[in-house]
C-alpha cells in the first residue's frame, strides 16, 4: 500500500475486446465518483488480455483526453489468461487497501458502489454484491437465470464453506488487497470470489443486495458456449475444493501445535 492510500479503493476490471463498452464504463464510473463525492476511489486498474478490437487504444485515448476523478492504470498482457488470473494481477497492482472488482461489460450498475464503501475500515474482509440476498435481483432471460442458480447450487454442494453465502459466484465484490498475494493465478478460470472464499474459509463476509442486467453489447460466454463453460466450471470447482480442504487442514494443524505449546 502506497503512502497516502490508506483506506483508498481501487476499481479493478478485466477487459477482452470491450471496445463498445469501455468508454461507457469509464464515463459511468467517473460520473458516480463525482456525483457521490466518493473520494476514497483513487484509481481504476484495467487488465487487458490481448484485445484486438481497439480496446487498449481507446483506453489510452481516454487517459490522454479525459480528466477523470481517479488515476487510470492499464496493464497489457497481450494474450487471454482468464478472469481469475487477470483480476489477481489487477488487485496485486492496486495502490490502496481495498479493491472493488467489477465487470467492464456494464452488467454491474455503478449506483451500488456507495453500498460497498460503507464497510471500509471495518472488520469486514469481503463485501459481496449479492443477486440472491434479500433486496437483490437479476434481469435475465429464464435460461440464464437457471444456469446461474444451478451453478450456485453446485458450488454450495462441493465447497461447504460457501454455503453461508447466498451468491458465492458474484463478480462484483470488495476485498482487502492484502489477502490476494498468497493466491496462485489460474489461467482460464473465471470465479475469483469463489477462489478467495475457498482459500480463506474463515473470512468475515458481508453481502449487500444488487440488481444486475445482461451485457449491453456483446454476448456472455455462458450463453454462447454453455456445455463448454459448464465442464470448465466443474473443473474449477474441484480445484477450489482442494484449496479449501488444504486451508482447513493447515488451520487444524496450527491449532493443534498451539494447544501443545500451551
Amino acid at each position: 500500500m502506497e503512502n497516502g492510500y490508506n483506506n483508498a479503493v481501487s476499481i479493478v476490471t478485466a477487459t477482452l475486446n470491450e471496445i463498445e463498452n469501455i468508454k461507457l464504463f469509464i464515463d459511468g464510473l467517473d460520473n458516480v465518483v463525482k456525483s457521490f463525492n466518493l473520494h476514497l476511489i483513487r484509481e481504476l486498474v484495467i487488465v487487458d488480455d490481448g484485445s484486438i478490437d481497439g480496446t487498449v487504444e481507446e483506453i489510452n485515448r481516454i487517459k490522454r483526453s479525459t480528466k477523470t476523478a481517479f488515476e487510470i492504470k492499464l496493464i497489457e498482457r497481450h494474450k487471454k489468461m482468464g478472469t481469475v488470473d487477470a483480476q489477481i494481477a489487477g488487485i496485486n497492482a492496486c495502490k490502496g487497501k481495498y479493491a472493488l472488482v467489477m465487470d467492464a461489460d456494464l452488467q454491474h450498475p455503478f449506483e451500488f458502489i456507495p453500498d460497498f464503501l460503507k464497510y471500509i475500515d471495518t472488520t469486514i474482509d469481503v463485501v459481496i454484491g449479492s443477486r440472491y440476498t434479500e433486496g437483490g435481483n437479476t434481469h435475465w432471460p429464464t435460461n440464464r437465470a437457471i444456469i446461474s442458480k444451478s451453478a450456485t447450487l453446485l458450488a454450495h454442494l462441493l465447497i461447504p464453506t460457501s454455503r453461508k453465502i447466498k451468491d458465492p459466484l458474484s463478480g462484483y465484490f470488495l476485498v482487502k488487497t492484502n489477502l490476494i498475494p498468497s493466491l496462485e493465478p489460474y489461467p482460464d478460470y473465471y470465479k475469483p470470489l469463489l477462489y478467495i472464499i475457498s482459500y480463506y474459509p474463515t473470512l468475515n463476509i458481508k453481502e449487500t443486495p444488487i440488481s444486475i442486467y445482461g451485457r449491453v453489447y456483446g454476448e456472455s460466454k455462458i450463453t454462447k458456449f454453455p456445455v463448454k463453460m459448464i465442464v470448465h466450471y466443474t473443473k474449477e470447482l474441484f480445484t477450489y475444493r482442494h484449496k479449501m480442504i488444504n486451508a482447513i487442514t493447515r488451520k487444524y494443524k496450527a491449532t493443534r501445535e498451539e494447544n501443545k505449546i500451551h
